[in-house]
């Protein structure tokens, strides 16, 4: 990255592990699951919009009953980055909607993001807290 207070470049490297779960439990149900650990180096206490120097865990878990259509899930994000005193932690409640398999489906989510509002408008922010619920759509064509 570009330092502009000493107008030098610094290497920049992204180290990760992640795993992936998505299995059946019985005939008709499933369980499905995500973790990831990333260390990001982007220079001594670097932090921007999108992220920054320093580890960042992400995790979610679903669970698909027997003959349903609907998927509920949970998200933990945390990040602790060098230039920032705390954490940043995001956490998502959310509901699939398999109209088609994998092929479309619905989601509706609660996002939540604490620690970090440098590009949150006070308007956004309750008890210190960034909120959100989101509806998106995803089609394979």
């Amino acid at each position: 990255m570009y330092r502009e207070e000493d107008k030098t470049h610094e290497n920049v490297s992204h180290i990760a592990v992640d795993a992936f779960l998505d299995m059946p439990l019985s005939e008709g149900d499933c369980l499905n699951a995500y973790a990831s650990f990333t260390q990001f180096n982007y220079g001594e206490k670097y932090v921007s919009r999108w992220g920054g120097t320093g580890g960042v865990f992400y995790g979610h878990i679903g669970y698909k009953p027997k003959n349903s259509k609907f998927m509920p899930y949970i998200a933990l994000q945390s990040a602790n980055y060098e230039g920032l005193k705390e954490p940043i932690t995001g956490l998502d409640f959310g509901l699939n909607y398999f109209v088609s398999g994998h092929n479309a489906k619905v989601t509706l989510e609660y996002h939540q993001v604490t620690g970090d509002f440098r590009d949150v408008p006070a308007s956004v922010q309750v008890d210190g807290k960034m909120q959100q619920v989101r509806l998106q759509t995803h089609i394979f064509l």
